[in-house]
């Protein structure tokens, strides 16, 4: 079955059979709010921003945030170059993860990514405010709102 998307620029894409749990939306219909935190731009979610700042305000450690919402255009072309290294090398552990676009928490405003999430004190900051760390599915670097 074809999907017609379109976003906000107004570019058309098609999708075959890529939509699953989460979908791809619009983004005027996820109530997306975007702030400068330690100067990186963030979009989110309302409730998900909130939950983010509120960490970042309790961290003596700046939250390094190197990704949030990503439209599923974006994510395709993430998921392609996946893809095409995982054919490549045979093996997913040289390529890290990524979903399939309408597959990722990112695609709906309420994930991030930081660099260091390594920091104990970051984690347990996010932690304590709605956020679950993806390293049960081998992405350290991701977490999602999920209050």
């Amino acid at each position: 079955m074809l999907t017609l998307f379109v976003t906000k620029s107004a570019e058309i894409w098609y999708n075959y059979n890529m939509i699953t749990k989460l979908g791809c939306y619009p983004e005027r219909q996820l109530n997306l709010v975007t702030k400068n935190i330690d100067g990186v731009m963030v979009t989110l979610q309302e409730p998900a921003m909130n939950a983010l700042i509120n960490a970042a305000d309790r961290c003596t450690v700046r939250i390094a945030i190197i990704s949030s919402y990503r439209s599923c255009e974006e994510q395709k072309k993430l998921y392609d170059a996946y893809a095409a290294c995982v054919a490549k090398y045979g093996h997913v552990y040289k390529c890290g993860l990524s979903a399939p676009p309408g597959n990722s928490y990112h695609n709906i405003g309420l994930a991030i990514d930081i660099s260091n999430y390594e920091s104990r004190k970051i984690r347990r900051a996010l932690l304590n405010n709605g956020w679950k760390w993806g390293a049960s599915f081998g992405d350290k670097p991701h977490f999602t709102y999920q209050p």
